[in-house]
């Protein structure tokens, strides 16, 4: 990630400027998984440095609840949506601060690699981002993911930003 989009005082990570025809990207690895969100859902990138705080009856993939600058959110583990969350290599450092007009949380992913402005020809329908899942997993995480693109040689699965917001408190059996 360039320094531009690092701001240091925070911790926080802002986006590159919008370009016509182009959508901005950021790409990141969740369970050792390649994915990408769209920029527009982002409100920012933090370190994993402050104390997730454990909340009692609620579904396995809400980690807990966190309070950022006094505004408090739930944490949610993407990695608990799979059919074998063992499987997944977990090294979570940062929380992929996501949002929409209603709700706002916290997303638990390994690491930024890049925050970039595609062309939106680039950004296909699913076709093979299904075949980097690990055995199993291709009916599960898939539903996270609305469609591909291909960036540093590997295909990285695009977010669906609004059913991870929306499934947030549910618990599976009510989907």
């Amino acid at each position: 990630m360039s320094e531009d989009n690092i701001n240091q005082e925070s911790n926080t990570t802002t986006g590159p400027e919008k370009e016509e025809g182009k959508e901005q990207l950021l790409f990141c690895t969740i369970g050792g998984l390649p994915f990408a969100s769209s920029f527009s859902y982002i409100k920012e990138v933090i370190n994993l440095t402050s104390s997730i705080v454990s909340v009692p009856n609620v579904p396995p993939h809400v980690s807990g609840i966190i309070n950022l600058q006094g505004n408090i959110f739930a944490i949610l583990n993407l990695a608990k949506f799979s059919s074998k969350p063992e499987a997944l290599k977990s090294a979570f450092r940062h929380i992929l601060v996501i949002h929409n007009k209603r709700i706002e949380a916290g997303l638990l992913i390994d690491d930024v690699p890049s925050i970039v402005s595609v062309s939106t020809d680039e950004i296909l329908p699913l076709s093979d981002f299904q075949k980097c899942l690990p055995a199993g997993e291709e009916d599960s995480l898939i539903n996270f993911v609305t469609r591909e693109i291909k960036f540093n040689k590997r295909i990285h699965g695009l977010l669906d930003t609004e059913k991870i917001l929306n499934t947030r408190l549910k618990n599976e059996s009510e989907e």
